[in-house]
């Protein structure tokens, strides 16, 4: 995540001022793109970084989230990522921007178009309208 006009490209939150851009890391065993060890890296990679803003003006909405993988499945162009634990959000700004970059880090590791993101079960768009 990165503030609009920050001189990154990427897919802008509407009312947020905040885009959705491309960043890589290394991941250790990793595996091909379009298998699930490379989601499943990908994700865990998203998940360990406790660093809310980098010095490069990138920001992780998840960086406070007790989130951790279960399972990954790819069938056709579709991605399934069943997570277990609380996603923390900060306000409803980073509601989208933890959904966008779960979803995005899937379908990039995947080589997919779709990514479905599940917490203990629930889509995680239902799972954070529910969180009080």
């Amino acid at each position: 995540m990165s503030p609009a006009g920050s001189g990154h490209q990427g897919i802008e939150f509407p009312g947020c001022g905040e885009l959705l851009v491309e960043s890589t890391v290394k991941a250790s065993s990793s595996g091909e793109v379009g298998t699930a060890e490379r989601v499943e890296a990908g994700i865990e990679a998203l998940l360990e970084d406790r660093t809310y803003e980098h010095s490069n003006g990138l920001v992780n909405a998840l960086y406070q989230s007790e989130l951790s993988v279960q399972d990954v499945s790819i069938e056709g162009d579709t991605v399934t990522v069943d997570l277990t634990g609380q996603p923390m959000s900060a306000g409803s700004c980073a509601d989208p921007q933890i959904i966008g970059q779960l979803e995005y880090t899937a379908t990039a590791n995947a080589g997919t178009y779709t990514a479905e993101v599940l917490v203990d079960g629930t889509p995680i768009q239902e799972f954070m309208s529910q969180k009080g």
